[in-house]
């Protein structure tokens, strides 16, 4: 695995990810190298692991001899973690993604997963899946984060939360795009912005263009499954109202002004023995 280094960049957070990398490619001691020298700079181990060695360029990430690519097959629609809700499409593995790590997840145990918001509300394979997951009552919690929070890609993500046992028959929508710490590349979740996010979650509260606990069945029968976090907890400012009565009562005074003044202004062309201008303005009258 190549890791490509610079001295403007930022610290290796990308080590994890390489890490991860290894782990699917089952190498148990993958060596990290810098690509410009071909030395070994980091040598990882699982059970052991020094942060901070490397330091990557912006566009810096470890790079796969061989990546890894979602191929659904016929066989694999037989496999233990697929079988009971389908496989996820060619284009999208982000549900095999979740269905493995849901599978062996303990009966008592809870899963947090960050995915696309695709996965909320797109047709087909996925639908399907996601149904399923909801009419089972495995989806506990929905939360969405604001974009460029990662510095391998900049779109919004969202935070799915499993459970195989859930008291509750409802979801939970959290709404957190808009509370964050904005940067000149990057955007931070700060102490108070995760605070806030994990009391919510833990207390299920409710507040007004933040949090929601939406029934199972509305999600159904309203929403058709469809788990898009600004269908159910909207962020958009509410419009002012608009009093009819205090407006018509400034348009009729503007009227009035108008109609005065116009009057006035004619008055003294018709002194100078001009003709006066065909304004129109009529005098308002109750």
């Amino acid at each position: 695995m190549i890791v490509q280094s610079g001295t403007k960049g930022t610290r290796c957070e990308y080590i994890d990810i390489c890490r991860m990398d290894a782990v699917w490619l089952n190498r148990r001691r993958p060596e990290f190298r810098n690509r410009a020298t071909h030395r070994v700079v980091v040598d990882i181990r699982h059970d052991q692991f020094r942060p901070g060695i490397v330091q990557m360029s912006r566009q810096g990430m470890a790079r796969r001899t061989q990546p890894l690519r979602w191929e659904p097959s016929e066989e694999m629609a037989k496999d233990f973690r697929f079988k009971v809700y389908g496989l996820a499409p060619k284009s999208a593995a982000d549900f095999a993604f979740l269905l493995h790590g849901f599978h062996f997840l303990a009966k008592d145990g809870t899963m947090a997963i960050i995915l696309p918001h695709g996965v909320l509300f797109r047709g087909g394979a996925e639908k399907k899946i996601r149904t399923k997951l909801l009419k089972d009552g495995n989806i506990d919690t929905v939360i969405g984060l604001p974009a460029k929070l990662f510095y391998s890609t900049g779109i919004p993500v969202c935070i799915l939360v499993l459970k195989k046992c859930k008291r509750t028959d409802d979801v939970l929508f959290i709404n957190a795009a808009e509370h964050y710490q904005p940067g000149k590349r990057q955007n931070t979740l700060l102490q108070e912005h995760i605070n806030k996010i994990v009391e919510t979650y833990q207390h299920r509260k409710e507040e007004d263009r933040y949090s929601r606990v939406v029934s199972l069945d509305e999600i159904e029968k309203e929403h058709d499954f469809n788990l898009n976090i600004s269908r159910y907890v909207s962020t958009a400012e509410p419009e002012e109202e608009v009093d009819l009565v205090s407006v018509h009562k400034h348009l009729s005074d503007l009227q009035t002004q108008i109609s005065s003044a116009a009057a006035t202004h004619n008055r003294y062309l018709k002194e100078l023995g001009i003709t006066p201008l065909p304004l129109g303005f009529e005098k308002a009258t109750d």
